[in-house]
């Protein structure tokens, strides 16, 4: 095999992690390759075995803190926030993929706090104007039967953050159905409010209207 580089001839270097041989270049010294077919991978360009990669999971998946996850299983912490990002992007494609166009008759809708770094009031009282730090909420949907979760979004708990985890709904759900939420105004006024259909007494998506209580702790709608 000559080199890719220069043209010149090579020898034997060892194998990559695959087990395809490497060369190096007797002049250049470049190395490379023997040609073979990409070798898929669970995930992507992390070297990390998918055994250990499990174990991190289930461990992070039944509470371990990532340092309690790194003591017992000797993986760097850098690497397990790495990991959670790839495990993490791929469990959102799947449930997008998988929940969509359900028809559901009773949908419950919460934010949960949570924060980044510093609580929102420490980072006002710094003067901390950093984007990814500060409170952070998570807006999740189920199905309040079977206790799916339909939907979810992490932002701030704002207009345009409620719009997007509406839209998620949106996709997962199909049909007309109820979901009750704590009374969050951007549920049923600004961009989600619309007109209801015609012939229909309940009001379509990014519409909603209120059917019972108005209090500040219950609000019930109608979607489509």
């Amino acid at each position: 095999m000559n080199c890719q580089t220069c043209n010149g001839p090579t020898k034997k270097f060892g194998k990559d992690r695959d087990g395809n041989q490497r060369y190096r270049c007797l002049a250049c010294k470049a190395t490379c390759t023997e040609p073979h077919e990409p070798k898929p991978r669970t995930l992507g360009a992390m070297i990390l075995a998918e055994e250990k990669a499990l174990s991190v999971i289930q461990h992070l998946v039944e509470g371990c803190s990532v340092r309690t996850t790194e003591r017992i299983t000797g993986v760097h912490r850098d690497t397990i926030i790495k990991l959670l990002e790839v495990a993490g992007a791929k469990c959102e494609r799947m449930m997008s993929e998988r929940i969509q166009g359900l028809k559901v008759k009773d949908v419950q809708a919460d934010e949960l706090w949570g924060f980044v770094g510093m609580k929102e009031k420490t980072k006002t009282k710094k003067g901390n104007t950093a984007e990814g730090i500060g409170d952070a909420w998570t807006f999740v949907a189920f199905e309040r039967n079977t206790k799916l979760v339909l939907a979810w979004h992490l932002g701030r708990r704002t207009v345009e953050d409620t719009v997007k985890f509406t839209e998620k709904l949106a996709h997962a759900t199909t049909g007309n159905f109820q979901i009750s939420t704590d009374g969050f105004k951007p549920y049923k006024g600004n961009n989600i409010v619309d007109s209801p259909r015609p012939g229909h007494g309940t009001a379509g998506w990014r519409g909603a209207r209120t059917l019972a209580s108005q209090s500040r702790f219950l609000a019930v709608f109608f979607v489509r």
